[in-house]
This record gives structure tokens, sequence and C-alpha cells, in this order.
């Protein structure tokens, strides 16, 4: 398996990463806001958000001081098409 597929596995493997991911998909936030939401530590959610970038899942764009993520969604669909039943 590549490199890049045990990263989605290990950035899939956590809960919080999880919720992450779920709140992304609703809207953009900042990490801060992440962190607020889900009741962790800023740099608690920031390694979360290391992880979730490393597997290729969000984005970040910064402004300023401002860290702001969102879902990629487009590589969320492959890894997620990969476990998906074919038919022929």
């Amino acid at each position: 398996m590549s490199q890049l597929g045990n990263n989605v596995f290990n950035a899939l493997g956590s809960d919080t990463r999880i919720r992450m991911l779920e709140l992304l998909s609703e809207d953009e936030m900042h990490i801060s806001e992440l962190a607020r939401t889900l009741e962790i530590s800023v740099p608690v959610a920031a390694k979360h958000v290391k992880i979730l970038e490393a597997a290729n899942l969000v984005e970040r764009r910064i402004f300023g001081k401002t860290h702001v993520l969102k879902p990629h969604k487009d590589n969320i669909y492959i890894a997620m098409n990969s476990f998906a039943p074919t038919k022929s």
C-alpha cells in the first residue's frame, strides 16, 4: 500500500479527526473554531489537522494569522471509493 494510503488509514483512525471532517463538510472553519467546537485545545486540534493534511484530506488557506480549513472532497471521495463494492 502506498504511503498516502497509509496516511489516509491513519487519519481516519481517530474519532476526533472523523468528527473534524464532518464539521468541515458543513462549513469551512479555522483551527481555533474547530478546537472550541470539539472542546479540545488548539495545539491538539492543530496536531490532528496536520495528520489530515498529510493524508491530503483537508486544505488550509492562510489569511494573515488565521488558518481556514476545508475538506479536500475529491480526495475523500477517492479514499472512500476504494471501499465501495464494484459490480461488473
